[in-house]
């Protein structure tokens, strides 16, 4: 069986859940300090790990939804993959609002809707229980269109890299329509910016995949996009642009540096170690945060403390985030594999792309 091991993309996956969690560590000190770490320009990228989770996850999806045998099962496993741990932190965010109404932990009220959608990681209007979680609904939107591509067209070469361009056009439509009112949200999450970072990571498996001077066709059609994206794009898509290629030439460097990234060492084992627990990470630090920013409150926590307290709830955040995974994720992510591979009839073996639990 043959394995391709990917450090750099383990790497920068482990990058893009600390990013949010930093991003997020005002949570800690905001009732006892007024500083922020959204300053000095951060605040223009802050937050940077979404757009970099998106461009990796179109990266990975090339890599790896041919090997479905259909759009319909494709679609499964990743709602397997995805909703369960989802579907436990949904939960758990529900019932502490419900028990302890004043925390505010769930970032607005909670209609009946609302928490359906949530579960069905439908799109919304606005943030869903677990505030993280909106960008699972863009995430899903992308899954589907990959299904309807598998189902349709199948997903060879030429397919690969024609759909690869379709969503630069998605991502360039989004960024000309941009949040008008009116707008179903069904279309404002099919036609998004976001879908940019998708086929940037898509295109980028493609050109790995082919050979010779065909290679630099595959930019030309999502550069063109791009330009009008940018040409025609409102002040919200220009912002959400700018935030892209910054992520974009995070990504571009690491692939570059591949071979460096790829030794054996410390930093590629705890690369390794953060990257597959990356969704933990990115589902439990709400939590870690916001507890310990509530506690450190009550406590009276003095404004000098403040950096270093943030730096100490970080660090509890991913912690707690590969104990998650560690204890509960990856257990039950391999129960359910087993379950889905004694329901179905044994297959070839297919090659081992170990860079996948996203």
């Amino acid at each position: 069986m043959a394995t391709e091991r990917r450090s750099e993309i383990q790497l920068l996956r482990a990058i893009a859940a600390i990013e949010v969690v930093v991003v997020h560590s005002d949570l800690v000190t905001k009732h006892f300090s007024p500083g922020t770490v959204l300053q000095g320009g951060y605040e223009l990228v802050g937050g940077i790990g979404v757009e970099l989770f998106f461009i990796v996850s179109g990266f990975i999806m090339c890599m790896r939804a041919a090997e479905s045998r259909s759009g319909w099962s494709f679609m499964l496993g990743r709602i397997r993959r995805i909703a369960p741990m989802y579907w436990v932190f949904t939960s758990l965010i529900l019932a502490l609002s419900i028990a302890q109404p004043n925390w505010m932990i769930a970032p607005r009220s909670l209609e009946a809707e609302r928490i359906l959608s949530s579960y069905l990681i439908l799109p919304q209007a606005d943030f869903p229980p677990l505030g993280p979680g909106w960008t699972l609904e863009h995430e899903m939107i992308f899954y589907a269109l990959i299904a309807c591509a598998l189902g349709t067209l199948g997903l060879k070469p030429d397919a690969k890299l024609a759909f690869g361009w379709a969503l630069a056009v998605l991502g360039a439509a989004g960024c000309i329509l941009g949040p008008q009112e009116g707008r179903s949200l069904l279309s404002f999450h099919v036609l998004s910016p976001y879908m940019f970072a998708f086929s940037f990571g898509w295109l980028v498996r493609c050109w790995e995949e082919r050979q010779g001077a065909g290679r630099l066709w595959i930019a030309f059609p999502y550069a063109l996009a791009l330009g009008v994206g940018l040409g025609m794009s409102s002040a919200w898509g220009l912002q959400l642009l700018g935030r892209f290629l910054a992520a974009g030439t995070v990504f571009g460097l690491f692939l570059a540096g591949r071979r460096m990234l790829s030794a054996d060492g410390w930093l590629g084992r705890a690369g390794w170690e953060l990257g597959d627990a990356s969704y933990s990470i990115y589902l439990a630090h709400w939590f870690v945060l916001s507890a310990s920013g509530k506690l450190l409150g009550r406590l009276g926590a003095p404004p000098d403390a403040a950096m270093a307290l943030r730096l100490l709830g970080i660090a509890s955040a991913i912690a707690v985030g590969l104990l998650c995974f560690r204890w509960f994720e990856h257990p039950l992510d391999r129960r359910l594999r087993e379950l889905s591979f004694s329901r179905t009839r044994r297959l070839p073996a297919q090659p081992d792309v170990r860079v996948q639990r996203l």
